[in-house]
């Protein structure tokens, strides 16, 4: 009620000639988008299984995630780890980040054509973004992140 309230003196101060329902389909599109943004994951996520995933996709579509995908025994993984939290903790706002074990979930792997591990995978929606297999450094990842956003 506050937002239509406030949107109606906009609307008048300005001199708009906005009907009240495209006004609520507004205050709708403003809190829709303030819901969405209090549901977006601030921890990076671990997808145990295929549900999991498409559940993140789907709930998501707008929202690019990054995954890393990675194994126990990937001593190159442990290397990664830190990179990729530290990443996750300054773009959290923006990106979901989520790990995904590939021993564990050999499909989505396949899905993606992961062949070596860690591999990073950038996706909107359906779409991938970008892709590297391998450690990178923090400003390295930083600045891949940056591109992708842009």
């Amino acid at each position: 009620m506050i937002i239509l309230a406030f949107l109606r003196i906009c609307k008048r101060l300005v001199g708009l000639k906005m009907s009240d329902k495209e006004l609520e389909k507004i205050r709708l599109r403003k809190a829709e988008m303030l819901f969405k943004l209090q549901l977006t994951p601030k921890e990076i996520l671990t997808i145990n299984n295929e549900e999991e995933f498409n559940k993140l996709i789907n709930d998501f579509p707008e929202k690019i995630v990054v995954i890393d995908f990675w194994a126990v025994w990937c001593a190159p993984c442990k290397i990664y780890t830190p990179v990729f939290k530290k990443a996750q903790e300054q773009f959290s706002k923006d990106i979901i980040f989520a790990k995904i074990n590939i021993d564990e979930n050999p499909v989505i792997g396949q899905y993606f054509g992961i062949t070596s591990i860690p591999t990073t995978l950038f996706i909107r929606g359906s779409q991938v973004l970008r892709k590297f297999a391998g450690v990178v450094n923090y400003d390295t990842l930083k600045k891949i992140i940056e591109k992708v956003k842009s």
